[in-house]
């Protein structure tokens, strides 16, 4: 068991400060704790997005302290919450559960973060941000095969990948981003001058 407050400071300490207010000027999202619970905290359930069945299993799992790439959104319909983020937030009360969400900075973290992952698991070396340090540029020691890369990418992520070929067949310098789906204008023209 350990105290709430002890577990939060950690976080925060692991997350990192000036990366946390960067994500405060950057992101609308929670990067943060989003709801405070109990005092002691006995299991903690991770999870990608919150909602009501992730919830209920981590209650009957025993926990008590959520983190979640995205918490809670507050947006209301007509100045109500909507009845699916009623029974959200009655689950939280009722429960006493903390939750914590981290959505920028668990994109953009250097270490641990879901790009830095993304680029160590494909197995390539991290290089410099991109997309206002949404995600990184990364190298492979050796060229890679667009088709084998895409086999490992729909091996790492479990679904199909879509392959847009461009004029070659192997690639050394690849550009990740996990989140956003679609690039924007600028971003491409950032990858083309970063030589992804």
């Amino acid at each position: 068991m350990i105290k709430r407050d002890e577990l939060i400071e950690f976080i925060y300490e692991t997350i990192g400060k000036e990366l946390l207010e960067k994500a405060i000027k950057k992101d609308e999202r929670i990067n943060g704790v989003q709801f405070l619970g109990e005092n002691d905290v006995e299991k903690i359930a991770i999870g990608v997005s919150l909602n009501e069945e992730f919830l209920q299993k981590a209650i009957k799992w025993g926990s008590n302290f959520c983190i979640f790439h995205h918490g809670l959104d507050p947006e209301t319909y007509k100045s109500r919450f909507p009845l699916y983020s009623q029974k959200r937030l009655s689950l939280i009360f009722k429960n006493e559960i903390t939750i914590m969400a981290f959505h920028y900075a668990l994109d953009a973290h250097a270490e641990i973060g879901n790009n830095v992952t993304i680029i160590k698991k494909l197995g390539a070396k991290v290089g410099e941000p991109l997309d206002d340090e949404w995600g990184y540029t990364a190298t492979f020691d050796t060229p890679q095969d667009v088709h084998e890369l895409a086999h490992k990418c729909r091996d790492l992520f479990d679904h199909e990948v879509f392959v847009v070929e461009g004029d070659k067949e192997k690639v050394k310098k690849i550009g990740v981003v996990s989140g956003g789906a679609k690039p924007y204008a600028e971003t491409l023209a950032e990858l083309e001058a970063k030589g992804v």
